[in-house]
């Protein structure tokens, strides 16, 4: 039974605390026309992600994880390029 309301208790900080403070910052930031910086910084919550599980778990990094981020910093370079119109 307490491993249950463990669980339940986490499941309500996940959902009521930590999605709706996210979508309350992305819908402020939003909001505010900072769009460019929002979308790269959801870009790289992922990369982040991954290095802090690494820090904290001692988690190797897999070989999709980071080919998968290197096509996200590419896709990143590519978006940032178009916008300010400054590849070469």
């Amino acid at each position: 039974s307490s491993d249950l309301a463990t669980t339940i208790i986490s499941i309500l900080i996940l959902g009521i605390i930590m999605d709706s403070l996210a979508f309350v910052l992305w819908f402020r930031s939003l909001h505010e026309g900072h769009t460019h910086t929002t979308a790269n910084a959801v870009f790289a919550i992922p990369f982040l992600a991954m290095v802090w599980t690494y820090l904290l778990n001692n988690e190797p990094f897999a070989l999709a994880s980071v080919i998968g981020m290197l096509l996200i910093i590419v896709g990143i370079i590519i978006q940032s390029c178009f916008k300010h119109r400054s590849c070469h």
